[in-house]
This record gives structure tokens, sequence and C-alpha cells, in this order.
């Protein structure tokens, strides 16, 4: 006599395949965080490179790069950003074009309470930028960086300066030459010297 087996799984291979699944998606789940902040930090990196583009354009036509321009006090946050301006007066960057200015991971909030803000501040622009860095600088010093990290090079939004960066572990900083290299920290926000030359940092790190 035939006997007719049941089709399907028994309790116990289901058991087994729910817990395969659950595994898999605790991995999933744990390292997600771990590369989306890669994911950013990638991103913000060829945000950069894309604006190393406009100064290289606006520098070849005026032999310098973007410098502070009047009225000194449109942008409400002031430090560097405002030496941009220049960018967008001459047409090498279009207002469309701000979110290259911000960093993907960025926690700069608008002075939203003030009446004259302004398409800056309403695009939370974070970058800092060092108006005093000039063309073809031997000495390759940092143009931009995804946040203010020195009072005395790259001064962008005061309260921000020795906040934590934007990506936790680092921050990604523009040379003169068009490299950007990443600046790690540690778990504090404080800069670290001994992931860079001395002699090019100097005057970047506190």
């Amino acid at each position: 006599m035939k006997t007719n087996r049941r089709s399907g799984f028994t309790l116990i291979e289901l058991l087994i395949v729910i817990s395969i699944i659950g595994i898999l998606a605790g991995m999933g789940i744990a390292t997600y965080p771990v590369v989306m902040a890669k994911v950013y930090q990638m991103q913000c990196s060829q945000n950069l490179r894309s604006m190393y583009s406009i100064f290289l354009i606006y520098s070849q036509e005026h032999n310098a790069y973007p410098t502070t321009q009047p009225p000194l006090t449109r942008y409400e946050r002031g430090g560097g950003v405002r030496d941009l301006w220049p960018l967008f007066d001459v047409g090498v960057m279009q207002k469309e074009q701000l979110e290259l200015l911000k960093c993907p991971q960025s926690t700069v909030v608008p002075f939203s309470s003030n009446p004259t803000i302004d398409e800056f501040d309403k695009k939370h622009i974070s970058y800092s930028y060092n108006s005093t860095a000039i063309p073809n600088d031997p000495n390759n010093p940092p143009i931009m960086a995804d946040r203010g990290v020195s009072s005395g090079v790259l001064n962008f939004n005061a309260q921000d300066v020795y906040a934590r960066p934007n990506h936790k572990t680092g921050v990604n900083v523009l040379l003169a030459n068009g490299r950007v290299v990443w600046v790690s920290c540690d778990r504090r926000g404080k800069l670290s010297r001994s992931v860079v030359a001395e002699e090019q940092w100097g005057r970047l790190l506190d």
C-alpha cells in the first residue's frame, strides 16, 4: 500500500530557516550605518572635487581664488563662505549647485528666525572655505573642508569650529593641488596630528 507523503516544511525546518533569516537580517542592520557612513563620506569627497573644478575655472579667468567682496554682511553666518559670492557673481557657479557646499551628514541648522536669511543659509551650507588660499601655492594648503576646523584658516560658523565633525570619525579636506584627503579624529571629535604631515597641517590642526 502506498502512503501519501505530505509536501512542505516541517516545523523544525521552518524554525531553522527563520533563524537563518533573522541572523542575516541582524548582520545587515548592524553593518548598515557603517556602509552608509562610507557612502556619505565618498559623496562629500566628490562634492569637494566638484568645487575644485569650479575654483579652477574661476582662477583661470581671474588668476586668484574668490576673496571677500562687498557687502561683507551678505551672509549672516559670516566667515569664509561669504567669499564664495564671486563664484555666483561671475556665473561659474549657479545657485542650483549650492548642494555642493553641503556635507550629506551635516548637522548645521540655519538661523531661521532671521528675516534676512538667504539661499546660503536656507540650504544649510556646511563647508568651510580658506579665503587666504592662492592658486598654485607650493605649500599645498587646504582650500575647503566639510566643516570649519580651525578659526585661523577655515573660518566658517564659529560655533561649529570645535564641534564634532560631520562624519564623526574625521573630516574631508580639499587641498590646493586638487586632492581630497581624509583627516581622522578621535571619539571626542578632535583631529589627530599623527595622520598628516606636520608641515602641511600646522595651520589646520589646533
